[in-house]
């Protein structure tokens, strides 16, 4: 391919900008395949009493210009996530529920592995 030196920097431009979409694309690709695999870890290492709240767990895409977001959250009952990952005072105050953290270790494991995906990526 010749480029006419008047035309290089537009050239330069255009591969340029194609390579960022590409790049784009891959990492939010990874995002979502990241998420969904932590919303379904979530899920398994829920509490299963009658299995509502762990059957709960969705993952919610947001995407926009030039980013992606994904949240989990708990649709059926989302008042029990910070209560049951955390523990909670009985009625009376004078003990303690037991904790069941399953929220905080998948997000920061999932976190971990795809800032891994992302840089192997660019490597």
């Amino acid at each position: 391919m010749i480029i006419d030196i008047d035309e290089l920097s537009s050239a330069v431009m255009n591969e340029l900008n194609n390579w960022s979409e590409e790049k784009s694309k891959k990492i939010n690709d990874y995002v979502k395949k990241c998420g969904k695999e932590m919303v379904e870890a979530i899920k398994n290492d829920s509490p299963k009493k009658t299995g509502d709240y762990a059957n709960g767990w969705k993952a919610e895409v947001k995407t926009g210009k030039g980013y992606v977001k994904i949240k989990g959250k708990n649709k059926k009952r989302p008042e029990l996530t910070h209560l049951l990952e955390n523990g909670h005072r009985v009625a009376g105050g004078t003990k303690m529920t037991r904790k069941f953290p399953h929220i905080k270790a998948n997000e920061e494991k999932y976190n971990k592995l795809l800032l891994e995906d992302i840089k192997g990526e660019f490597d």
